[in-house]
C-alpha cells in the first residue's frame, strides 16, 4: 500500500494517502490480535482444568481466522487499487474501497474488544482457581 503512489500516480493523492493510513491501521490491527492470540494461548496453558481452557481456545482459533481473514481482505483491496487505472474509474473505485477499509477496521476494534475482555475474564477466573488451592 505504500507504493500505491508509484503505481497509480494519476489517482487522487488524498484519496490514496487516506487509503494507505487506513489500511497500515488495520495491519496494526492485525499485529496486535495476534500478540493477543499468544496471551490467549498463555492463559489458557495456565489453567488447570480443559473445562476453562476450551473457550479461551476457541476465541483464540476465531481470532487467528478474523486476521486471515483481514489479510485476505486487505490483499483484494490492493489488488482492486492496483488495477485502477483511469482517474474518473478510479476515484469512485477509492471511495468503496475506503468504505471497506473503514469496515474492515470495526470489525477488527470490535474482536480485540472482544479478545481484552476474554483475556480479563480470563485471569479473574484464574486467580479465583489459584484463591481456592
Amino acid at each position: 500500500f505504500r507504493q500505491l503512489d508509484k503505481i497509480a500516480p494519476d489517482l487522487n493523492q488524498m484519496m490514496v494517502e487516506d487509503i494507505q493510513q487506513r489500511s497500515d491501521k488495520l495491519f496494526q490491527q492485525c499485529v496486535s490480535s495476534l500478540e493477543k492470540t499468544l496471551q490467549l494461548w498463555k492463559t489458557a496453558d495456565s489453567l488447570a482444568s480443559e473445562t476453562a481452557r476450551k473457550p479461551i481456545l476457541d476465541q483464540r482459533e476465531k481470532l487467528v481466522s478474523d486476521v486471515v481473514q483481514t489479510v485476505e481482505h486487505m490483499s483484494r483491496t490492493l489488488a482492486s487499487v492496483q488495477g485502477i487505472t483511469s482517474r474518473s474509474d478510479g476515484d469512485a473505485r477509492l471511495q468503496r474501497l475506503r468504505g471497506e477499509l473503514d469496515q474492515s477496521l470495526e470489525v477488527a476494534k470490535k474482536v480485540e474488544q472482544r479478545v481484552d475482555s476474554l483475556l480479563t475474564g480470563a485471569r479473574v477466573q484464574n486467580s479465583q482457581q489459584i484463591n481456592k488451592t
